[in-house]
């Protein structure tokens, strides 16, 4: 299943933000809120983006939006590089996700692994560059924050990130589906 979203990113107040300079914490409430925020960070990127997400949140990261600007960072540089964990693959196997596509096309830039843990993780976020950060402190809410130049909140996030990607391994099933 494809989540087909409205082209309206221009129109959100965070649209005039730059990553790397804008210094604004912004509180999010809503799953478009969310949507957008990750969106813009993701345009934004030059480098590198990393994803934590219990399920690979299929409103912020399955549509083609999200994934054509993933689709352009990977392609930009061979240095390019965007990593994601996830714990729960159920939605991802039973109704396909773009970005495991993507990711078939595009493995030598972006991968995806699963975690294997016996405790799900509650916490969702997303970071750009080193610098910028969606968070989400409940991943099944859509309460959480975007900051635009938040190294040290980047840097704290992106160190649990590598504790989470040293336990996780590829996901077979990921790799055999055919999308």
């Amino acid at each position: 299943m494809i989540t087909k979203v409205h082209e309206d990113t221009l129109a959100s107040p965070i649209a005039g933000y730059r990553l790397g300079e804008t210094t604004e914490e912004v509180t999010l409430t809503t799953r478009e809120d969310n949507r957008i925020a990750a969106l813009t960070l993701v345009t934004q990127a030059t480098r590198k983006v990393t994803i934590f997400s219990p399920d690979l949140d299929a409103y912020l990261y399955n549509n083609r939006s999200f994934v054509a600007a993933i689709s352009a960072l990977a392609r930009r540089s061979k240095f390019s590089e965007i990593r994601i964990v996830i714990n729960d693959n159920n939605y991802i196997v039973k109704n396909g996700h773009l970005l495991i596509s993507l990711n078939q096309r595009l493995a030598s830039s972006i991968h995806i692994r699963r975690l294997h843990l016996d405790s799900k993780p509650y916490e969702e976020f997303l970071i750009a560059d080193h610098y910028g950060v969606l968070h989400r402190n409940h991943a099944h809410l859509y309460e959480g924050m975007v900051n635009f130049k938040a190294p040290l909140k980047a840097k704290k996030l992106l160190e649990a990130f590598d504790s989470l990607w040293i336990s996780s391994e590829p996901d077979p099933e990921l790799r055999r589906l055919q999308l």
